[in-house]
Order: structure tokens, then C-alpha cells, then sequence
């Protein structure tokens, strides 16, 4: 038992796009090395293609691989510490030790991977609240689990697919209705700021130049691209606040590939969104740890 995780320094080295095992590893137990290694040369893919004909964008199209892949590969790391450290199996030699490689694990310590996951900046927070994060990671999880979890404890008994996504609608609808209680979504900071970086059209598999929400502190929303509609409606959030309801209608009407309730979930999970219950104080929406599709648009199915 070890750990066998590593990932470079750096994931591009002049003209070149390190992908799969070359770049980053996780666990020999699982089998996301695959997906790793062909979405890492369909993001470097891509990457090649558009600086073949725009030269110019050499260093952000650099900086968008790095970020993206390591992205997804910090998405599988925090699943796997949340798996070794939630699961239920029995408490064997195999388990027992997982668990503590998981809960100790040097990403955790640094908070770096937590970025995304805890609203924070990339330096972390203090360490008087790693605590916190630690539980935040397990608390998602456990709750991923429970939405994952078979009625079965039976491994050759197959999935239940209709039981799964009855479940997962509960989860959601029971959100949307904890949502819609709400006095008020206001947009949490003083202006509303886009960041432009690039994103593989779902079609064409080209590199495409998208905007995303972003804070004074330089941290976007990455998770669904937007348009300038969009950032005039959050914007218009500042002065007026508006009820759950309204603001959803509002996003329907727009371009996007995913609904308004995901959308708004996702952004007040990462701290761009306030919903205010009746006295004032923000709603604490149950944080789930997002896992499916991984490298793609997140969703709650």
C-alpha cells in the first residue's frame, strides 16, 4: 500500500503536450487512466490544431491545457480520497489503509485541488479551516455516495438504472424546492467580471474561444461558458436581487447547454451566488461532490 499518485511540473514543454501517464497518475485500482489519456490528447488535439493556424496564441493556449487537464485530473483525486475515505466496506488491512492515504494525502494538506471545490483562491486558505475542508470533501461525498449507492450489497446483481435516477431527481427536486423558499438571489460580490479562455467545441472538436464568470480574484467558472447576456443579467442581480423563480425563468430564455437550476446550483455552490432565505441568512445547499462528466459540462445526472 502506497502512494501511487504523481502528476509534472509542468504539462507542456515548448511545442510539446505531455498526455495520459507521460503527464499525471492516480490510482492502479481504477480505471479512469484510460479516459485520462484519450481526453488529454483530444484537449492537446485541439490545442496543436488551433496554434497551426493561430501562432499567436502559444502561451494562453498553454495555460488553458494545463488548466483544463489538470482540472480533471484534480476532479479524479478528490474522488478517490472521498471514495478511500467514505466507503463502507469492512474494515479490512485493504481499506483501513486506503483510508488513511486518502485522508492524509498531500493534496489535501496543500488545498490546492480544493480550489474549485471550496470557492477559495489557489493558495488556499489559512489553516485554521483545513479542517473544515477535509469535511467539506467527505461530506460530499458521502452524499455522492448515497446517490450512487445500489440496493444491493450483491456485486453480480447488476444496476438498477431507474432506481439510481429516481434518486438523483429526489435529490435534485428537493433542492429546487429549498430554492424556491428563498426570499432572494443576489450575485455575492460588488461587479461582475468574464474571463475569456477556450473550450473543444462538442461538434467540431476545435478550439473555440468562450467567456466565463469571474471574481476580482481572478476565479472562474469554468464549468459552463457564457454570453454577454448572461453577465448582464448577473449583473442587474447587484442592485435588484430576484426570487429563484424569476431569475430561472430569465436564464431559460437564453442560450446554454444546461438548465437554469443547474446553473444556478453550481454557481452558488462556488460562491458567485447568494440565495437568502426569509431571514436574511444565505441558504447552505447540500454540497455534493461532482464526478459525472468528468472533461465535460458537469451534471447532476
Amino acid at each position: 500500500m502506497k502512494e501511487w499518485s504523481y502528476d509534472a511540473e509542468a504539462l507542456t514543454l515548448e511545442r510539446a503536450f505531455l498526455c495520459g501517464d507521460a503527464a499525471c497518475f492516480v490510482d492502479p485500482l481504477f480505471s479512469q487512466g484510460v479516459h485520462l489519456a484519450m481526453y488529454s490528447a483530444m484537449l492537446a488535439a485541439a490545442a496543436i490544431g488551433h496554434l497551426l493556424e493561430n501562432a499567436e496564441d502559444y502561451e494562453p493556449v498553454q495555460r488553458w491545457y494545463e488548466r483544463s487537464y489538470r482540472a480533471v485530473y484534480g476532479q479524479y483525486h478528490k474522488f478517490l480520497c472521498a471514495f478511500y475515505s467514505d466507503n463502507e466496506q469492512p474494515d479490512s488491512q485493504f481499506w483501513s489503509s486506503r483510508k488513511l492515504a486518502g485522508r492524509d494525502d498531500k493534496r489535501i494538506q496543500g488545498a490546492e485541488w480544493l480550489s474549485t471545490l471550496t470557492g477559495e483562491d489557489v493558495g488556499g486558505p489559512a489553516n485554521g479551516s483545513r479542517r473544515n475542508e477535509i469535511e467539506d470533501l467527505e461530506e460530499g461525498a458521502s452524499l455522492l455516495a448515497t446517490l450512487w449507492r445500489h440496493s444491493t450489497p450483491d456485486l453480480d446483481a447488476g444496476v438498477d438504472e431507474k432506481e439510481l435516477a429516481l434518486r438523483r431527481v429526489r435529490w435534485a427536486s428537493g433542492i429546487l424546492k429549498d430554492l424556491k423558499k428563498t426570499r432572494q438571489i443576489r450575485w455575492a460580490g460588488e461587479h461582475v467580471d468574464v474571463a475569456s479562455s477556450f473550450e473543444v467545441g462538442r461538434e467540431s472538436f476545435r478550439l473555440e474561444r468562450r467567456l466565463y464568470l469571474a471574481d476580482p480574484q481572478g476565479r472562474a467558472m469554468t464549468a459552463h461558458p457564457v454570453t454577454a447576456a448572461h453577465r448582464e443579467l448577473f449583473e442587474s442581480l447587484i442592485p435588484e436581487p430576484l426570487h429563484y423563480d424569476v431569475l430561472a425563468a430569465r436564464l431559460g430564455k437564453m442560450d446554454g447547454h444546461v438548465s437554469p437550476l443547474e446553473m444556478i446550483m453550481r454557481l452558488i455552490e462556488d460562491g458567485f451566488l447568494d440565495a437568502l432565505d426569509k431571514s436574511g441568512k444565505p441558504y447552505r445547499m447540500p454540497r455534493v461532490l461532482r464526478f459525472a462528466g468528468v472533461g465535460g459540462h458537469d451534471s447532476f445526472s
